[in-house]
C-alpha cells in the first residue's frame, strides 16, 4: 500500500513540476515577445536587448529548477 502511495506521489508531483515548467517558459516567452514588440518605443535599445537576455536567462532558470529537485530528491532517496 506505501509503494501506491509513494508512485502517486511522484506522478503528482511530476504534473506539477511540468505545470510549472510550462507556465514559467509560456511567462518568458510573452515577455520577451511584448519587449520585442515594443523595442521601437524604448529609447535605449541596448537596454532592451539586455532586459530580452535576463528574461531569458530568468526562463531557462526557472525551467531547471524543478530538474535540480528531482535530483535531490532522488539523491536522498
Amino acid at each position: 500500500m506505501n509503494n501506491k502511495n509513494d508512485k502517486l506521489k511522484i506522478v503528482i508531483l511530476s504534473t506539477l513540476l511540468l505545470i510549472v515548467i510550462v507556465v514559467s517558459d509560456y511567462v518568458t516567452l510573452e515577455g520577451i515577445s511584448s519587449t520585442l514588440n515594443n523595442i521601437e518605443s524604448f529609447h535605449d535599445k541596448i537596454f532592451t536587448v539586455i532586459l530580452c537576455g535576463i528574461l531569458f536567462l530568468l526562463g531557462i532558470f526557472l525551467s531547471s529548477v524543478p530538474f535540480v529537485a528531482v535530483y535531490k530528491y532522488k539523491k536522498e532517496n
